[in-house]
């Protein structure tokens, strides 16, 4: 909840100058503070500042990379060579996220050391272990099991939240226009939970649907609304829709991806209303994609937000 609201403050500064926001941005910044309070026990940036910028473009670049072809791949005795320079621009990315945590992980550890009271958060579980098991689990273990999660937890999230507020700034989208009908007929809508979980109750069937192209008479349209009140889910148990995988190998952070990415766009939809800028129509807005492991947008999507007063 703190994090959404330092959020939601950032965005009302922005609008109060009337300036435009770049949601991936906003998106990664409080993504990034979520885990790393979840982590560290603290804000891992200052939305304000140029290194939410830097880190973002760190670990998408990385995924980025990650995602592109190689011809190394396919002619082992070229690997030596890295003949695109793959190799060498991941390992750069990689060296600067890896500073940034080993500067936190050795804190925490001269901290310990120094007999100051633990924090209890997942670091201090895992330099536990590491004490525990010696070389089996080192700091350069932890090192890398953290890089892990920062770039899959914030990567894949963001560029959700991205293509679903591209979505929903869409003049189609009657789900929206459902949703925000119902706060303002809702009773408790002072209640910011109750507005929070119907938006994100609209929001998780954006998630569910996708848009597909078809040739031929057949069109189809982006209808996230058919899943309203219907009971396909994440689980994993309808194999007609596993975007987290199922079974024993299923994502195992599901639902604190689902819950993260819901929460956001709920206080994003309902604290503000969205417009293009420039008097840009949602017919003009660029929503082409560029290949990685994650499909990013290959513009940011800038939008211009207002705020929302009781009673509107």
């Amino acid at each position: 909840m703190q994090m959404m609201e330092e959020m939601v403050k950032s965005v009302v500064e922005i609008s109060e100058g009337g300036e435009a926001v770049d949601v991936g941005r906003i998106a990664f910044g409080t993504i990034l503070n979520l885990l790393s309070n979840t982590f560290f026990s603290f804000d891992m940036i200052d939305q304000k500042s140029k290194r939410v910028e830097e880190i973002k473009e760190i670990i998408w670049r990385i995924m980025d990379l990650a995602g592109k072809p190689n011809v190394a791949d396919y002619f082992p005795l070229l690997r030596s060579f890295d003949p695109q320079g793959i190799r060498r621009e991941i390992k750069v990315c990689y060296d600067r996220l890896h500073s940034l945590l080993e500067d936190i992980i050795h804190a925490r550890v001269q901290r310990r050391a120094s007999g100051s009271a633990r924090s209890g958060d997942f670091l201090d579980v895992l330099l536990d272990y590491s004490h525990e098991h010696g070389d089996d689990f080192s700091l350069r273990d932890i090192k890398l099991l953290l890089s892990a999660l920062f770039i899959g937890g914030t990567d894949t999230t963001t560029t959700t939240l991205e293509w679903a507020m591209c979505k929903l700034l869409q003049p189609d989208l009657n789900v929206t226009c459902r949703a925000s009908e119902a706060l303002r007929n809702n009773r408790c809508r002072s209640d910011i939970k109750d507005r929070i979980s119907l938006v994100f109750y609209a929001y998780k069937a954006v998630l569910k649907e996708e848009e597909t192209l078809l040739t031929g008479p057949i069109r189809t349209v982006f209808l996230p609304e058919r899943f309203l009140g219907s009971e396909i889910d994440f689980t994993g148990s309808i194999f007609c829709f596993i975007p987290f995988g199922a079974g024993r190998r299923m994502y195992p952070a599901q639902p604190l991806a689902e819950r993260m990415s819901g929460d956001d766009v709920g206080y994003l939809l309902n604290r503000f209303h969205w417009k293009l800028p420039k008097g840009m129509t949602p017919e003009e807005m660029d929503m082409k994609d560029k290949l990685g492991i994650q499909l990013h947008k290959a513009t940011p999507l800038i939008a211009v937000p207002f705020v929302i007063v009781d009673g509107e």
